[in-house]
């Protein structure tokens, strides 16, 4: 069974949002989930595999990068293909269009779920000079590792 890893990267302008309602980072989660679900069930029917279809998924938030400034982000684990009852199904790998579709309609649902989020960032001088600071870069120094 082939597996392929799927990872979603946020914008500078969404990972203070998302940090301070993280609600809204596991909301991106379950829009990126469903999507490729949804396409990998579509994919599986166009091979003559019909109903029931299920995907399966390990996924992980990953908070900042290796330099340690805020860059949450996701990672997904998926099989490139779906169950039906007891069977697998391989899936071809999916094309180019393939994951733009997917991204696209991750993106339309995410836009309703941050519009329903009205809170404005960042509400004062404090809030907005912690969201600059965990953008930065913790300088860790030229010293060799020992």
């Amino acid at each position: 069974m082939a597996y392929r890893q799927w990872t979603l990267s946020l914008p500078f302008a969404l990972r203070w949002p998302v940090m301070k309602a993280p609600q809204l980072l596991r909301g991106l989660e379950r829009c990126l989930t469903r999507a490729l679900f949804r396409s990998q069930r579509r994919a599986a029917k166009q091979l003559g595999h019909a109903a029931p279809l299920h995907g399966g998924a390990v996924s992980f938030v990953q908070l900042f990068s290796s330099t340690l400034a805020l860059q949450p982000h996701l990672h997904l684990l998926v099989p490139e293909g779906v169950f039906r009852g007891g069977t697998y199904v391989a899936l071809p790998p999916p094309t180019q269009q393939t994951v733009e579709a997917v991204l696209q309609r991750m993106l339309r649902q995410a836009r309703r779920a941050f519009a329903a989020h009205a809170e404005a960032w960042p509400e004062d001088a404090f809030e907005s000079l912690q969201r600059q600071g965990a953008q930065e870069r913790l300088s860790l120094g030229d010293a060799p590792a020992p």
